[in-house]
């Protein structure tokens, strides 16, 4: 097809798109929240008009709303919460759960939505019923805030097409959304601390774990001991759901375990920072240190 076939096929409604990006470029709009699933939450948004923007984090904030009633251990009358026994669950509860207890399986144990041990702690039945074993303590912390991310990103982007870039930040997880490289620093655990790297992300998460500022909070559910040995893990990968579950295993994981987990995923990076200083990147992190 040549360039005269594709101007015969522009509408009034691609014609008016094009003239709006010319007389408004794109830039970017901020929001900002706090207290929001126990954490802070950024939003930004690129597009050519302030319209679109607050469209999209409206349409942001409902969405976090609704799931939060679904996966929040805080509150009492969340859908995690009221799950006793045998229930068909929400699809979102149904996908998270599928997720976790496939990672749970991957890693032995070494991933868990149960603080307990790393047994299993609920039964996926075969008409799609869900049991829960009573006797098991269920947190979704370590992958539901991802799957929101992805959720937010996935559902602004194709409601609203005017939307050309979007990054979200919740409590730190992030999914960068968008034609251009967005720069990201890895924390230190010091507020006066320069970044200690800094990368590039450009339809991809990132999720950190470690001591950090929450100090020691991390369990092996192996052996219900908490884990010391890892100060710091960042990971990189296609999905928030997927960069959080690996940054949780990771700082569990031994740092040459884990470098052949990341090494086995798609689209994965991995940054360590062991308790002893020692720091550990594989080859693709290597390459999103030096994206421009």
């Amino acid at each position: 097809m040549n360039h005269s076939d594709e101007r015969k096929q522009d509408t009034p409604r691609t014609l008016l798109s094009r003239l709006q990006k010319w007389l408004h470029p794109a830039q970017a709009f901020y929001f900002d929240y706090d207290h929001i699933l126990g954490t802070s939450v950024s939003l930004q948004f690129t597009c050519c008009d302030a319209t679109f923007a607050n469209k999209a984090n409206d349409l942001a904030l409902d969405e976090i709303r609704r799931l939060e009633i679904i996966f929040s251990t805080f509150m009492p009358d969340s859908v995690l919460n009221r799950w006793v026994g045998t229930q068909r669950l929400p699809s979102e509860l149904a996908q998270v759960l599928d997720l976790a207890e496939a990672w749970r399986t991957r890693t032995n144990g070494a991933y868990c939505a149960s603080l307990t041990h790393p047994l299993a702690a609920w039964m996926k039945d075969s008409d799609g019923r869900y049991t829960r074993f009573n006797n098991h303590f269920i947190t979704l912390n370590s992958v539901a805030k991802g799957f929101i991310i992805d959720r937010i990103c996935a559902l602004v982007t194709t409601s609203i097409p005017d939307i050309t870039g979007a990054v979200v930040n919740i409590g730190g997880d992030i999914f960068a959304y968008g034609i251009r490289p967005v720069e990201a620093g890895i924390q230190s655990t010091f507020d006066n601390e320069q970044p200690l790297c800094r990368i590039w992300l450009r339809n991809q998460a990132l999720a950190t774990s470690g001591v950090g500022r929450r100090g020691t909070h991390l369990i092996d559910p192996r052996s219900n001991e908490t884990a010391t040995h890892i100060k710091l893990v960042s990971v990189i990968a296609p999905s928030a759901a997927l960069a959080d579950i690996l940054s949780t295993v990771c700082a569990v994981l031994r740092t040459h375990e884990s470098l052949a987990l990341i090494d086995m995923q798609v689209g994965a990076a991995c940054f360590i920072v062991e308790a002893n200083g020692g720091i550990h990147k594989n080859k693709a992190w290597l390459a999103c240190e030096q994206r421009h």
